[in-house]
């Protein structure tokens, strides 16, 4: 659950819970901007978000393995490219 507060300043906050802030990682990395300004998603914010998703899914891994069961977590491959394009012919592969 999202807490909802005001800082001395009078600015406006949202902290939120860990599944809430993957969530919103995962939102911004599918569209490339920020949904809350409106700005474009920087390379820098890109690699931030990927390396907090995929320390999430790491500690799941290890939490799964040390409890002995399976594990849900689903490995990120970044953004898909698409196979077709107009380099004369030459085709990306979907990896």
């Amino acid at each position: 659950m999202a807490w909802y507060g005001k800082t001395k300043t009078g600015k406006d906050i949202v902290l939120l819970n860990p599944s809430e802030k993957a969530g919103r990682y995962a939102h911004q990395l599918r569209t490339g901007y920020v949904a809350e300004t409106g700005e474009v998603l920087s390379a820098t914010h890109r690699a931030h978000n990927v390396g907090y998703l995929k320390a999430r899914s790491d500690n799941a891994k290890a939490y799964c393995a040390n409890k002995g069961i399976k594990s849900k977590a689903k490995p990120y491959y970044g953004k898909k490219k698409s196979s077709r394009s107009n380099s004369g012919g030459v085709y990306l592969l979907p990896y």
